[in-house]
């Protein structure tokens, strides 16, 4: 709140009110066990339980890994790609504690935001608004803007945000899009109309093995 201007100093306060405390929250959301968003799409009511939020992700301690930077920043983007939101988070910071790092460490976050949004944003089954990528450019802004050392609750807000599901991936997107489009309500009934079964068709390469 500090650094924004008068007229928007409130912003922060209302998107926490608003965001953070389902965020921490999320997983029991999706099992009904909280109240929340997820919830109220299902048309679930959710009484409100009588602990609070739960923490499904510490603050994680710094990893500093040997290797070159660029071993090193390899190993924070597979972290992410492959969804160990833990790992990435603490190869973020080590990583981000050496000034000299910082710039390409900036690219890196900046570029896994972006893998999300292009493989989902035309022709495909999940569409969104780029929330990864609008997260990552957020976390980089503030952390050039307030200081790098002073950022670590920013970093815990949005690094392993990177890395948590759902990861979209294009084969597994492109397929259930053909299906959807090609079966009767998305082939959901297949398996009760089908009548006559048989084994899918080998290739002459296989059978000959």
């Amino acid at each position: 709140m500090p650094y924004l201007p008068e007229k928007y100093k409130l912003l922060p306060l209302l998107q926490s009110v608003w965001y953070i405390g389902a965020g921490l929250d999320i997983w029991n959301q999706l099992l009904f066990k909280y109240p929340g968003r997820y919830a109220t799409m299902k048309g679930v009511t959710v009484p409100p339980p009588s602990h609070g939020p739960s923490v499904w992700l510490e603050d994680a301690a710094p990893i500093r890994e040997a290797g070159t930077v660029e071993e090193r920043l390899h190993s924070y983007m597979i972290a992410t790609m492959t969804g160990d939101s833990r790992r990435c988070h603490g190869l973020f910071l080590g990583l981000a504690e050496d000034p000299d790092t910082r710039k390409a460490l900036q690219e890196h976050l900046e570029f896994l935001g972006l893998i999300d949004l292009q493989d989902t944003v035309i022709g495909r089954k999940a569409r969104n608004t780029g929330h990864k990528a609008i997260r990552a450019r957020a976390v980089t802004d503030l952390a050039n803007f307030i200081g790098w050392e002073k950022s670590h609750g920013v970093f815990y807000m949005g690094v392993p945000d990177m890395a948590v599901g759902p990861l979209y991936y294009s084969l597994y997107d492109a397929a259930s899009v053909k299906i959807a489009a090609e079966f009767e309500d998305a082939g959901k009934s297949s398996r009760k109309k089908t009548t006559r079964r048989c084994p899918l068709p080998r290739s002459r390469t296989w059978s000959s093995r």
